[in-house]
């Protein structure tokens, strides 16, 4: 942790990060896992070039740069065995006689540098470079494949594509949404003095009385992208998922084409069904993986409702069209997966998802009781008590939604910040879909 803390004061030290930046990257690390120079890189805080001085200046060694190390030959990374390279992170990239010059995630690490020399019974001038480069000089020769986050922060790299920026939010819209009442109102409905309130009750003339949702946007910064969005034009076609999948991967779009009446294929057999979850759930890490990794949208659907096992007792997914609102997929009990499917909310209608888009700022409390919303209850198969609402936002527009109930104790801090990175993750393998989309298009 000490070296962590040396990266982000050097960056401090040379006005090259901001202290609130260091501080919400130290934030997303504790959730995604990975190296402080790796989350910096991810989230377009700072370059390439500015974290390898910030490297070179905390280690006090030499930076080695992309452009020699992949120009390493069989001469010189031979002199390590795979397994040693992978084990102690290390790749060999120059030899001056006696002397090879290793780079290395550690460089100051003395066991590994003596391990290194005693293999190769040379010197060894230990290098620094940046984790992900690391990973590619290691699957570049040694074979060993690296992480789709790697893999995806490279190609963005490489292409020279900076992370979207965060726009400044425009403020929420009035508390429009309203419903007919179905039913008496809870005794605490009535809003009190300095006690805030999900439901307002008030009077109107013949009308009687009417709840509106309150709508209090949760502080929430817009995660950026760390794959290419901020250039990346894409269709609704594509967004929607409506582009024919790739022949032979065995995966149908999930939705119609917008407007269209075309009924949703099933699934032969259900996947950790509706109600059904996994024993344990998985790491954010190990689900931002199998995001950027997916083959197809569902594939992502599954990742998410993986990870949020066992954290919620209801969580349901929702893709946002140009005009409407979808069902995805959803898992919790008394679920209906083909009556979530056949869910469609118009952005015409009042609803919990329109304030959200309007707002671009997560929904925490009640569900409002509102006639859009009866399908929405149908899907799920009952009313949660209290839920929160995320969107995500692809290059600035609101793609999809993801809903999740609440328990009595609300959501703690650490789940809004793994929300909001998962809702990020999610962003980036849609993305990532529409690229794999173009290429196998261009390609074919």
């Amino acid at each position: 942790m000490r070296g962590v803390q040396k990266l982000g004061e050097a960056l401090l030290s040379v006005g090259a990060l901001s202290a609130g930046a260091l501080n919400r990257a130290l934030m997303l690390q504790r959730s995604t896992g990975g190296r402080l120079g790796t989350i910096l890189l991810e989230q377009g805080l700072v370059t390439e070039e500015t974290l390898a001085r910030a490297l070179a200046k905390v280690t006090g060694r030499s930076y080695a740069h992309w452009d020699r190390l992949r120009n390493a030959g069989p001469d010189v990374f031979t002199l390590i065995p795979a397994k040693i390279a992978l084990r102690t992170f290390a790749v060999p990239f120059d030899r001056d006689g006696r002397v090879v010059r290793v780079a290395m995630r550690d460089p100051n690490d003395l066991a590994a540098e003596d391990e290194l020399a005693l293999v190769t019974g040379r010197r060894i001038e230990p290098w620094v470079t940046a984790e992900f480069r690391l990973a590619e000089a290691l699957e570049r020769f040694y074979g060993e494949r690296r992480s789709a986050r790697f893999r995806v922060l490279s190609e963005r790299i490489e292409r020279g594509i900076k992370p979207a920026g965060t726009p400044t939010l425009p403020p929420p819209p009035p508390p429009d949404l309203r419903g007919e009442r179905t039913g008496p109102l809870p005794a605490d409905a009535t809003p009190q003095p300095g006690r805030a309130s999900d439901v307002w009750k008030i009077t109107r003339e013949a009308s009687g009385e009417i709840e509106i949702a309150t709508w209090r946007p949760t502080p929430f910064a817009r995660p950026s992208t760390p794959t290419p969005t901020e250039e990346l034009e894409f269709s609704v076609d594509e967004v929607e998922g409506n582009a024919a999948p790739a022949e032979g991967s065995g995966t149908a779009a999930a939705v119609p084409p917008r407007g269209g009446s075309a009924r949703r294929k099933e699934p032969a057999s259900p996947a950790p069904g509706a109600s059904g979850r996994p024993a344990e759930p998985i790491s954010l890490e190990e689900t931002r993986d199998r995001i950027l990794s997916a083959q197809a949208r569902d594939d992502i659907a599954e990742a998410v409702l993986d990870h949020l096992a066992g954290t919620s007792p209801l969580v349901a997914l929702f893709i946002a069209r140009k005009d409407d609102v979808i069902g995805w997929h959803a898992r919790g009990e008394g679920v209906s997966r083909s009556a979530l499917r056949s869910v469609t909310i118009p952005f015409t209608a009042p609803s919990i998802f329109l304030n959200v888009k309007l707002s671009g700022t997560p929904y925490q409390g009640v569900l409002p009781d509102l006639p859009s919303h009866a399908a929405l209850l149908a899907g799920l198969g009952r009313r949660p008590a209290r839920c929160a609402v995320y969107p995500v936002l692809l290059k600035n527009r609101v793609v999809a939604f993801v809903l999740a109930e609440l328990t009595d104790a609300g959501l703690p801090p650490a789940a809004k910040d793994d929300l909001a990175a998962l809702t990020g993750a999610m962003a980036e393998g849609f993305a990532a879909l529409i690229l794999q989309q173009r290429g196998r298009v261009e390609s074919a």
